[in-house]
């Protein structure tokens, strides 16, 4: 098993969930505009991924054997450092990713980096590797599932459910059963009853936790 963090170059954690994605980590890979925070909290990344477009000069070169350049401007930093740490561990037998530091700053960035978790995702699940991918914030986590699942929880806490390609949503255990939402807000704030909920459906949805 192998923990991977990602550092993306969004707001930096504090809350210690992410901080212990990190801390926990066997490999850490960063954003290349993240090298700078990296360094000013006092974390040494493993590799440093991106275009060199973001990072310190100086940084630059006091790490420059951390670093990988990918110049591919039809993809983001986080999509190349994602592709790239999955390259380099996939034939692992069982791989957990955990991206921090994704939200934050500009909004577009944000919403962008949240919509490609899907797209990691369904990465994975095509090329049937056993891996899961968590987007975690200060605030809760983002976490892609499909199908039937059983998510852990407390009562009381705050659930959002974004439905992207899933149809025929059923659940158990929220305060408001879900269905097949129509508009992308549809599935938010909605809130656990007990320390676990059910989710069934076809295709993929992602959950967000508030801690």
């Amino acid at each position: 098993m192998v923990k991977i963090t990602i550092i993306a170059n969004g707001d930096f954690p504090t809350h210690p969930a992410p901080l212990s994605a990190i801390a926990e980590a066997d490999y850490i890979a960063c954003c290349d505009g993240a090298a700078n925070a990296c360094k000013a909290h006092g974390i040494v990344p493993d590799v440093i991924v991106g275009d060199a477009d973001s990072i310190s000069p100086a940084l630059r070169q006091e790490w420059a054997d951390k670093f990988v350049r990918i110049e591919d401007q039809d993809e983001n930093d986080l999509t190349k450092t994602f592709n790239f740490v999955l390259q380099r561990f996939r034939n692992e037998q069982e791989l957990h990713f955990y991206i921090v530091g994704a939200t934050g700053k500009r909004e577009d960035h944000t919403i962008a980096n949240v919509a490609l978790l899907m797209d990691y995702y369904d990465l994975l699940e095509n090329q049937k590797l056993q891996a899961t991918i968590i987007m975690m914030t200060d605030h809760g986590q983002f976490i892609p599932h499909s199908g039937k699942t059983v998510i852990a929880s407390y009562k009381g806490q705050q659930v959002s459910i974004f439905a992207h390609d899933a149809r025929n949503l059923k659940s158990t255990g929220l305060k408001w059963p879900i269905y097949d939402f129509k508009k992308y807000w549809q599935g938010t704030l909605n809130e656990a009853l007990s320390d676990h909920f059910g989710i069934q459906a076809e295709g993929n949805y992602l959950v967000f936790l508030n801690y």
